[in-house]
This record gives C-alpha cells, structure tokens and sequence, in this order.
C-alpha cells in the first residue's frame, strides 16, 4: 500500500502525504483499538445524586428552586428523574447548596443586637434574657451541634446565651 498519493491541491501539484489508515476493532475480529468508544455524553455522572434528589423531593419545588438558584420547571424534571446530558450548572449549584447546608457547629458570624435584645439572623428574629440592656453591642453566633443558636458576648469576660426565635 502507498503511503505517498499524488493529489493536486488547490490546483498546484504539490504532494500530500496520506497515512495508512490501520485497522480497528469493527473491521477485524482479531483487530483491537486504542480509541475509546464515545460516551455520548459531555461530562459528569450519568443520573442524579441521590442527595439531590432526597433534597429537591423533600421540600416545595419553590423553595428548592430558590436555594438551587433553578428554575421551577427544571426542578420539577429533577423530580420526574430527568438527567441531562450536560449537568455541570445543576451539579455546582448542588455543591454550593450542600456548602450552605453542611453542618456549621463551628461557624462563627457577627451579629449585632436591636433594641429590644433582639438579634437578626437568617432574616428572622431572635432574643435571649439579658440581651435588652446590650443594645448595639455585637454577638457572635453560631449553630450547636442540634441546631440551637448559640450566642457569645465579646466583652470579658464572655458569656454564652442560647437564642430563642421570636414569633
């Protein structure tokens, strides 16, 4: 077999050098191939977390959505159990969710505290005996380990207060 042709290019009769093309899998019984076989699809896993999905059927499709940064239609598909093929949008809103939802025991915020001894917190209100009398004073806060909010004064000596949330 030739491994030099003569074609004319672009009308000049410069040669090309054309290759062997070599024998493949599906040609030869015997024959194998270093090309892997195309997926079909462009990356990732091939069906949802199960996380993902124990998250997104757990609550209302509108508050997943929110918190996935979604929209509500593509939420409902996750529900339905529909994958695509290019999920990398779905995958790292998913990551930056669990980031928000992991435990947060040891995460300490700064928090200042209203009149009233009231506290703002993940836009609700919160308050604890003897935060009246430190109003503008700053708290930092912090979740235990069942899901209390913790509050600690940062004039010496510290104390320690569990909040309550105000209905």
């Amino acid at each position: 077999m030739k491994t030099e042709m003569e074609r004319p290019m672009c009308g000049a009769g410069a040669k090309l050098r054309v290759l062997h093309r070599g024998t493949s899998a599906d040609r030869s019984a015997v024959a194998t191939s270093g090309s892997p076989t195309p997926s079909g699809r462009a990356s990732g896993p091939e069906s949802a977390p199960p996380d993902l999905l124990v998250f997104v059927r757990g609550q209302s499709v509108s508050e997943a959505a929110d918190a996935l940064g979604l929209t509500r239609r593509t939420v409902y598909r996750l529900r339905d159990g529909y994958w695509p093929r290019n999920a990398s949008n779905i995958l790292s809103a998913w990551r930056a969710c669990q980031g928000e939802l992991a435990d947060r025991a040891s995460r300490w915020v700064m928090r200042r505290v209203y009149p009233g001894g009231m506290v703002l917190h993940a836009r609700r209100w919160w308050t604890a005996d003897g935060l009246a009398g430190r109003t503008d004073q700053s708290l930092a806060l912090a979740r235990t380990s069942e899901g209390q909010l913790l509050a600690q004064t940062l004039e010496l000596p510290p104390e320690r207060l569990l909040l309550r949330e105000v209905a």
